[in-house]
């Protein structure tokens, strides 16, 4: 049997490896964490933002997170970027020059008994845009960015308070 070339191996790695570097898909988020006790910390399941009623996370188990939009107080927009190292070590040096960018909504509401209630979600990169278009229609509200960068990256809106 003959010993695998450097460049077989690269390839049978990343090819091991490509699905792990891909966070979410199209459709998907991720509970990061909130007030939401029925719901584990990062939790992925599908998101459906097209109802006039309400956002729905569904995980594979479990109750779904249901946030009407009329109850929804504030929402800002946060990301954090990070280098792809797992890549530069499996592939090339150079994908540590490129950015892996997180897309985060933090949603302010009250529940149907009034309790102040909050929830970290996270986007699939393709998604997040036509998301906050969706959210900002649907609550009739800004959505304020974390940060300067968040607000440059997705074009501007109000700025935090």
């Amino acid at each position: 049997m003959r010993p695998m070339s450097s460049i077989a191996f690269v390839t049978a790695v990343s090819l091991v490896l490509a699905p792990a570097a891909v966070a979410l898909g199209k459709g998907k988020a991720v509970y990061m964490g909130g007030t939401i006790t029925a719901i584990e910390d990062q939790t992925e399941g599908a998101l459906e933002i097209k109802s006039e009623e309400k956002l729905v996370l569904r995980p594979k188990s479990g109750p779904p997170l249901e946030i009407p939009w009329a109850a929804i107080e504030e929402m800002e927009y946060g990301q954090k970027a990070g280098r792809r190292v797992v890549m530069a070590v499996v592939l090339s040096p150079l994908a540590l020059f490129s950015k892996n960018r997180k897309h985060y909504v933090t949603f302010s509401w009250k529940d149907a008994e009034g309790k102040d209630q909050a929830a970290v979600i996270q986007f699939d990169k393709n998604d997040i845009r036509p998301a906050m278009a969706i959210m900002k229609a649907r609550t009739g509200k800004e959505i304020t960015f974390q940060d300067e960068e968040a607000q440059k990256q997705m074009g501007g809106g109000a700025e935090k308070k």
